[in-house]
């Protein structure tokens, strides 16, 4: 059905906003490839001395090289052979190893909390490093920089927010090392900004909340507010955590 408002939307904020992020996909995010390599074999060796860990945590009943990328030998090992019991199911029925199992797990036994910090390892190397390392080899192989040149979508989701792809850079890991890789070159710097609470400041004005008006007026952070009110405390006293708490209800 014919919308006579989308040719507006289409010309005056998509075209301009596409014209925008191509000049940030030929231009790509530099990295420092010495540094890269460095870390990657660091978290190699993390791998290395966890696998080594999870080989002497392993009860002596474990008779097989366990392959610990199994769900299911995972699942062998810590609720047939370490006494552990089974806090829930997957989907198909069998016992759950994921993360959120392991976190509450991790006082019981070594093996949980060797595995979270060999998944993390494995996970920033096979998801992150290596990738990277492959994308930058091509571009100097080619006499060009070492930059990565991540394609954004613009009218992909169903939200309205931008993704990204080969590589996705909007969902690095949070992890400093990794994202430090990501630099200025000599001679440049980074500058960072950011709309303060943006959504929630068009929120407020479409909707008229006046409550919300009012501490934006104010100077006031909502976040804060919101979260003294949901911890009954002052804003003064309000915590980190009690504060972040907030943003799930604000943007919900």
């Amino acid at each position: 059905m014919y919308q006579p408002n989308l040719p507006a939307v289409f010309n005056h904020i998509v075209m301009p906003g596409e014209r925008s992020l191509q000049r940030m996909e030929d231009v790509g995010v530099y990295v420092d490839v010495q540094r890269l390599d460095e870390v990657t074999k660091r978290y190699e060796g993390e791998v290395a001395r966890l696998e080594r860990e999870l080989v002497k945590a392993v009860p002596k009943t474990v008779d097989w090289d366990v392959n610990w990328n199994s769900p299911k030998q995972v699942a062998d090992v810590l609720f047939k052979h370490c006494g552990l019991k089974s806090i829930t199911k997957t989907a198909s029925g069998a016992d759950s190893t994921g993360k959120g199992v392991l976190l509450r797990l991790v006082d019981r036994h070594p093996i949980p909390r060797i595995l979270l910090d060999l998944r993390r390892y494995n996970k920033a190397i096979n998801g992150f490093l290596t990738p990277w390392k492959q994308y930058l080899s091509y571009e100097l192989s080619k006499g060009r920089p070492p930059r990565l040149h991540t394609t954004y979508n613009i009218a992909r989701t169903s939200t309205g927010r931008l993704s990204a792809e080969d590589p996705n850079l909007q969902q690095v890991a949070r992890d400093k090392e990794i994202r430090s890789l990501i630099c200025a070159p000599e001679g440049h710097v980074i500058i960072e900004a950011d709309y303060s609470q943006i959504e929630l400041r068009i929120a407020a004005f479409i909707a008229r909340a006046h409550s919300m008006l009012n501490i934006y007026r104010a100077g006031g952070d909502i976040h804060s507010t919101t979260g003294a009110a949901l911890a009954n405390v002052d804003q003064s006293i309000l915590t980190k955590a009690q504060r972040t708490s907030a943003k799930a209800v604000n943007f919900g």
